[in-house]
Parts: structure tokens; C-alpha cells; sequence
């Protein structure tokens, strides 16, 4: 794009043009993949959400993407525009819904967000108000780490189903979630 007018920086650049003639649209900005692209040219790829609040965490890039909705353990795809120290949304969808990813209950991946589902067989809640519960499902079990800002209530025998980070907890497998929106609770039959 080419402009001519007056200029004023404050906050933000605001240009001040006299007519339309005054704008010349020279063409689209390059496309490159994610990580290959400069400020102001348009990223595309593709990778999960690890974070979700007023920007998404992408797994793919260390650069927050604005403009953009998923949940946390969304995959997404997009092509951004290139900030300063961000990627703004121009084109964004959910190809893989969280809900999708496989039970990582017996072989939770280590990167990324996982899903797990299983039952409640036990909760501990300490004095602090962090607690833990073991999920199981078939001969395979996790530990839920539980935040107390996460204000959630276990019972036993109750169906789970959770997407977060896997971890450890005194060497034995856990699972880390940071919203209460990432755990969902079933009544057991």
C-alpha cells in the first residue's frame, strides 16, 4: 500500500489522506510459513492451543496470535499478519476439535496438550487446598493435580474427562490443567 498524507503518531500512526487518490493498493503481503515471515507479511500454519484467554498460546511459535477463538487442546490453522511481537488473525479455524484427540490415559505424549478420560478412584485434598485425584481407565491411571483456584469437586466413581499438560508429581505420571473449563464431569451409572 502506498499513502500519501499527513501523519500523526501518538498511541498508534493515524494517516490523514485528502482523497481516495491518495491510497494506492499495490497488492497482498507474501505469504511465508510460520517462522520464515517478517513484520508485516502473512504467517500460515498450523498447530494446538496450549493457552487460550485474550490470545491464544500456539505450541508452533513463542508469538501470541490475536483475533483468534479455540479452546485450549484446539488445533487450529491460520494465516496471521506479522507484528512486532505478535500475530494478529486474519483467518482462523478449528480443523481439530479437542474433544477429537485420542484417551492419552495410558500413553500420555509429553508435549502438547493431552485428553485423558476415566473415572475417579480416589481424591486427596491437602490443608493448602491443592489436591490430587487418580483417574483411571482399564489398568491405566493418572494423577489430576487440582489447583484450588480451580474450585472443583470430585467424587468418587465419577466420570472425568480433562485436557492439559502432562507432568509429574513425585516421579508418577500427572495430569496439569489451568481453567476449570478444561475439566468436564459426568455422573457415573
Amino acid at each position: 500500500m502506498r499513502i500519501l498524507g499527513i501523519a500523526r503518531l501518538y498511541s498508534t500512526l493515524t494517516i490523514y489522506v485528502q482523497s481516495e487518490e491518495d491510497v494506492e493498493i499495490l497488492g497482498d503481503a507474501p505469504e511465508k510459513p510460520l517462522g520464515g515471515e517478517s513484520i508485516g507479511e502473512i504467517a500460515v500454519g498450523m498447530c494446538q492451543v496450549l493457552k487460550s484467554s485474550t490470545y491464544l498460546k500456539l505450541n508452533c511459535t513463542k508469538l501470541k496470535l490475536y483475533n483468534a477463538k479455540a479452546r485450549t487442546g484446539d488445533i487450529i490453522k491460520f494465516r496471521a499478519l506479522r507484528r512486532k511481537n505478535s500475530l494478529y488473525c486474519l483467518n482462523c479455524i478449528v480443523v481439530k476439535k479437542r474433544e477429537a484427540l485420542e484417551n492419552s490415559i495410558c500413553q500420555p505424549q509429553k508435549e502438547g496438550i493431552i485428553k485423558i478420560e476415566g473415572n475417579v478412584s480416589w481424591i486427596k485434598i491437602y490443608k493448602n487446598g491443592f489436591g490430587l485425584a487418580n483417574i483411571t481407565n482399564n489398568n491405566c491411571w493418572i494423577l489430576l493435580k487440582l489447583k484450588k483456584s480451580l474450585n472443583l469437586t470430585l467424587s468418587q466413581n465419577q466420570s472425568i474427562v480433562a485436557f492439559g499438560e502432562f507432568t509429574t508429581y513425585r516421579d508418577m505420571p500427572a495430569l496439569k490443567i489451568d481453567e476449570r473449563e478444561d475439566v468436564c464431569l459426568k455422573s457415573s451409572s
